[in-house]
């Protein structure tokens, strides 16, 4: 019997362990989606948004670049201009998007979407409908810390919202700005 309570103690502690540890990984993405949901609630009424990434998010970032499936591996390195060895594997089918703040440096931080993300409970996601022409979101777009505010759209989907996205035609705004 003392054997058996040992063996589930240890199950516990694991699965507690697991738990903790996989909230510690999440904190600084908590740090920078909870701001940025906050700003969408307070503004969004009327199913769109401005949100100011250079208020909201932390740290010495210099430039975010958004990064959506159908963007190479070359064209993702090429705008962040620094090595991402943690860069999440772009071809997986999973992958849906990723944000990275990044100085001259380094990736400072990072906030990534899955492609389940859209359809689940997420409240925004980066990269728009899945369904949509990947090549209005490809090559990634770069966004200087100095003019980071992005507006953002409320999906309508069967009569229920969804999450929030950027357009194709913000996302086409937001290159041209950046030029």
């Amino acid at each position: 019997m003392c054997h058996v309570r040992i063996v589930l103690s240890s199950i516990l502690l694991s699965i507690t362990l697991g738990v903790a540890l996989s909230g510690c990984t999440n904190f600084a993405q908590e740090q920078i989606r909870a701001p940025i949901v906050k700003d969408l609630l307070a503004d969004g009424d009327d199913g769109a948004a401005k949100v100011d990434l250079d208020k909201l998010v932390p740290g010495e970032w210099q430039r975010a670049i958004v990064i959506c499936r159908g963007s190479s591996k070359q064209q993702a390195q090429d705008a962040l201009g620094v090595a991402w060895p943690e860069m999440p594997n772009l071809e997986d089918r999973a992958f849906g998007g990723v944000i990275a703040f990044a100085t001259d440096s380094g990736i400072e931080n990072y906030l990534q979407f899955g492609q389940e993300d859209f359809f689940a409970e997420d409240f925004f996601v980066m990269c728009g409908n899945p369904a949509a022409d990947l090549t209005a979101y490809a090559p990634p777009l770069i966004i200087r810390r100095s003019n980071s505010v992005i507006r953002f759209t409320l999906q309508e989907r069967h009569g229920d919202s969804g999450p929030w996205y950027i357009t194709p035609d913000e996302f086409s705004r937001l290159r041209n700005v950046q030029q």
